[in-house]
């Protein structure tokens, strides 16, 4: 799960300054990207919530929202250009299993004018059936 900040011209180092957070990752548009080592098209800037086992989506949205700032101005000075978005990966271990956020914690990210991306993958057979 990550705290993501996507602009074309973003300075990850005026963004750190301006939110009081260190980035996990941060890149100017045309910097080298992960292992692919592509050019960026956009600047980023990161910030990953620690890992658990099992998962525990609200409180992990909760943790990664405390890090951030919760002054709207901060988040005003960032400009409508700048895309804001928490990402997770959901691997279920189950068909139709559920999860619920809190609605504290949807009112926070909503606070940050951030959408919540979530990518769900299903389990999967084995070869055996």
């Amino acid at each position: 799960m990550s705290f993501r900040l996507f602009a074309a011209d973003l300075d990850p180092d005026a963004v750190t300054a301006l939110l009081g957070v260190t980035p996990t990752k941060a890149r100017r548009r045309g910097e080298p990207m992960g292992q692919s080592g592509f050019p960026s098209r956009t600047g980023a800037w990161l910030l990953h919530a620690v890992r658990r086992e099992p998962g525990d989506l609200d409180a992990q949205l909760r943790e990664l929202c405390a890090q951030l700032p919760s002054d709207p101005e901060i988040w005003q000075q960032l400009g409508d250009e700048v895309e804001r978005s928490l990402f997770c990966g959901l691997f279920m271990e189950e068909t139709n299993c559920g999860l619920s956020i809190e609605p504290s914690t949807l009112e926070r990210i909503a606070r940050l004018g951030a959408r919540l991306d979530l990518d769900v993958y299903a389990p999967t057979e084995d070869e055996d059936g």
